[in-house]
């Protein structure tokens, strides 16, 4: 049996990984792929293979890679010493795409070009320290000029006037969205995409922690990996009673007892004038509604949003409801069902003290997590950016701390191709308006050029009251928007529910 020196492999099999299933990464990759660099026989034949199939076929082999396996097993083309070791290679390659469907090929594409470039300047130094030892200085100096870089085609620089195939299809495909909110919000904010820099803004306690968990809880239903940090504001322990109260959709406060839940209406049957529920009116002249008590015989109608929804004219209603208890045996089965949905995603939370981590600390987390256990994220979310600790001790003014941190988020979403999710207060000035803007940044506006979309949390006392949040884009890199619409969420705090539902504010 050949025998490999005992070293890390997870890089190489994710690659092979990706080259199996993802016709995005094998189009790169094998570009880059020089197999006297991969370490691991079985895995540096399994990659070759991919490559043949991919000029041969112009795709990634997927269901086909076992088939050619087979077909090169029954031709003699594998060795035998090299069929046991193959089959648990390919069984184990299998296991993990199971586990891990979601791939992210860019930020793997950067992986593999930097093991690549990695181990051709060790190979390179070994040569030159060879000959070198052997007074053949020549032969060193020819083989340190002929030695050329592993690159990715492309990588310094691209004239759009002439671009590859690859490169067009980059331009005209759809964004790799990783999910999206449903109704008129999800239509307000657009898909979660990989690459995206996302920033909540809202004055103090008006829902931010709630929604950036929102974004998480979404995100792992929909199969990705999420990394939630908290950094200061909540412990550990508050942090998982927000997520046991979204899952059993209770509080511990609430739990077992009566609240008023929002539910969505339209204010054609409000007013009478729905042909479809021919109701009594339980709006006034002057747009204000009765109270709940006052009107039990309105039932709230949502036919038009069914039949006509770019013409439905969205309100609230509501209903009494009796808030499920708050248990950990009702937690631990829900949340066993929610796994299986999750497909293996999870949640990794990590808290630190206020001021006590950076991006940087993020970072090596991330790749900690990565190096030890294989576990990739594909989503960051940071509660909050405002409250992270300096880059840089030695910038001074406040100002230029938050533009590097806001800066080296973006970076952190760039680099490692995926969605970043933060939030900020807002400025003084938001405190007595009922619509924030651009002006209500706090303490630096360039955290509005980092972000690739900042959303504002708008909401009176009474809209409060009412359990309403008014949802707007404050600021929207590549999309047109308009920073005076707003989508409004339904909300039960008190169920742990910051997004029932959603309207278009009309």
């Amino acid at each position: 049996m050949y025998k490999v020196k005992e070293f890390d492999s997870t890089l190489e099999r994710r690659i092979v990984i990706g080259m199996v299933v993802s016709d995005d990464f094998l189009s790169e990759a094998q570009t880059l792929f020089q197999p006297e660099y991969f370490r691991v026989p079985t895995l540096r034949t399994a990659a070759g293979w991919c490559i043949k199939y991919w000029g041969e076929f112009g795709k990634s082999p997927g269901s086909h890679f076992q088939d050619i396996y087979e077909s090169k097993r029954r031709t003699g083309e594998v060795p035998d010493e090299f069929t046991e070791e193959l089959e648990a290679v390919f069984s184990s390659l299998s296991k993990e795409f199971v586990e891990n469907p979601n791939l992210n090929p860019r930020y793997l594409l950067k992986q593999m070009e930097q093991l690549m470039r990695s181990r051709s300047l060790l190979q390179l130094g070994e040569d030159i320290v060879a000959l070198a030892s052997q007074d053949k200085v020549d032969d060193a100096e020819l083989s340190l000029s002929q030695f050329k870089p592993v690159r990715r085609e492309g990588i310094s620089w691209s004239n759009p006037f002439d671009l590859s195939d690859n490169q067009m299809e980059d331009v005209f495909k759809e964004g790799d969205a990783l999910f999206r909110f449903p109704g008129p919000l999800g239509e307000l904010i657009g898909p979660i995409e990989r690459d995206s820099f996302i920033g909540l803004q809202a004055p103090e306690k008006r829902g931010k922690t709630w929604f950036l968990w929102e974004f998480a809880l979404r995100g792992v239903l929909n199969r990705c990996n999420v990394a939630f940090f908290s950094v200061g504001d909540m412990s550990d322990v508050q942090n998982w009673r927000r997520v046991f109260g979204w899952v059993l959709r209770s509080s511990k406060r609430w739990g077992g007892k009566e609240t008023l839940v929002p539910v969505m209406d339209c204010k054609k049957a409000q007013k009478g004038e729905c042909d479809d529920c021919d109701q009594e009116p339980v709006m006034t002249s002057d747009g204000k509604l009765l109270p709940f008590d006052q009107a039990p015989y309105h039932q709230p109608c949502i036919k038009c949003l069914k039949d006509d929804p770019y013409n439905f004219i969205g309100s609230r209603w509501y209903k009494r409801e009796l808030i499920p208890d708050y248990s950990p045996g009702k937690a631990r089965q829900l949340l066993a069902n929610l796994s299986k949905r999750c497909a293996g995603k999870t949640i990794r939370l990590q808290c630190y003290p206020s001021y006590q981590a950076n991006v940087r600390k993020i970072r090596t987390m991330l790749d900690i997590w990565e190096k030890r256990d294989g576990w990739i994220a594909d989503m960051v979310v940071i509660d909050y950016a405002d409250i992270l600790a300096p880059e840089d001790e030695r910038e001074a003014e406040t100002r230029h701390r938050i533009n590097t941190t806001w800066g080296t988020l973006r970076g952190l979403s760039t680099e490692r191709g995926i969605a970043v999710i933060t939030a900020t207060q807002a400025a003084k000035t938001s405190y007595t308006k009922t619509q924030q803007d651009t002006t209500d940044v706090s303490e630096d506006k360039r955290k509005l050029g980092h972000v690739t979309a900042m959303i504002g949390l708008n909401q009176t006392p009474e809209e409060k009251k009412s359990k309403l949040m008014r949802v707007s884009n404050l600021i929207v890199r590549e999309d047109d928007f308009d920073s005076r619409r707003n989508v409004v969420c339904l909300q039960c705090l008190e169920m742990s529910r910051p997004l029932l539902g959603s309207f278009w504010l009309k």
